[in-house]
């Protein structure tokens, strides 16, 4: 029963399909592969229109604070309280994160989430 079992697992080793060396992880090609990502989503973010935004500072920050973008690798800071250039894609990424926000976090707490609320303010 044991050399059966013994047997069986040679067998499934042998036909498992082992890693051809294409396949094999390259630290330095993924690092070469990534690097290039980042250079191309530079490249075409360079290439967009500019779109002038204004990342409103949270409670407590100071100027000097930095909203981080990441899009495939590449980072933007988009600095806070300021009126600042950035490409189309950087903005729209900002508003929905910013839309998104608002529809989860601050709808619980608006004067008009419901009518019960919104009848007793008005009374």
């Amino acid at each position: 029963m044991k050399k059966q079992m013994a047997k069986k697992n040679v067998e499934a080793k042998k036909a498992a399909p082992q890693p051809q060396k294409s396949e094999v992880r390259n630290g330095a090609a993924e690092e070469a592969d990534f690097n290039k990502t980042v250079s191309d989503m530079k490249a075409l973010l360079d290439a967009q229109l500019k779109v002038r935004v204004l990342v409103p500072l949270e409670s407590g920050e100071k100027l000097g604070e930095f909203l981080p973008v990441n899009i495939n690798g590449y980072r933007l800071n988009v600095p806070k309280g300021v009126y600042v250039d950035v490409p189309q894609t950087v903005a729209d990424i900002i508003a929905e994160s910013f839309n998104v926000y608002e529809q989860n976090s601050a709808s619980a707490m608006r004067a008009d989430r419901n009518d019960e609320v919104s009848s007793a303010l008005n009374s």
